[in-house]
């Protein structure tokens, strides 16, 4: 079970550090594991991370419909934080797709919870996403 902690992590640190040629494969295993193994976030750091390849791909529609997924999921795992981190990159897609007000929506509500959790560098990340939707 150590594995489905691996490959969230390694979702995550992929699309950190900006190595989305690398996304393609880690969704792929972390779905596949997340299926044998029965785990419930997992398929949802593979969305998150999934649309986010997308986006930078300029896949839009694709990374809308990942990011959504994936805040939807987080959602109903009341995971709160990782729900706010899909939030603002959702609002990122819908920038991109020209939706500046649900990229605002987006960018509000994500900034609320990482304010409310102390998260600085993510609450950062949805006060730019906030002034650029503006």
């Amino acid at each position: 079970m150590g594995l489905g902690l691996i490959l969230e992590a390694q979702c995550d640190v992929t699309a950190e550090i900006g190595r989305l040629e690398l996304a393609d494969g880690t969704v792929a295993d972390s779905r596949a594991f997340a299926a044998r193994a029965q785990l419930e976030a997992l398929p949802f750091y593979a969305d998150r991370l999934d649309g986010r390849a997308a986006l930078a791909r300029g896949d839009v529609s694709r990374a809308l419909e990942m990011l959504a997924h994936a805040r939807d999921g987080f959602v109903a795992l009341a995971a709160r934080w990782e729900a706010a981190v899909a939030q603002v990159w959702l609002g990122e897609a819908q920038l991109a797709a020209g939706q500046a007000g649900d990229a605002c929506r987006c960018a509000t509500e994500a900034f609320e919870v990482f304010d409310e959790l102390r998260s600085v560098r993510e609450r950062e990340l949805a006060r730019s996403l906030l002034d650029r939707a503006g």
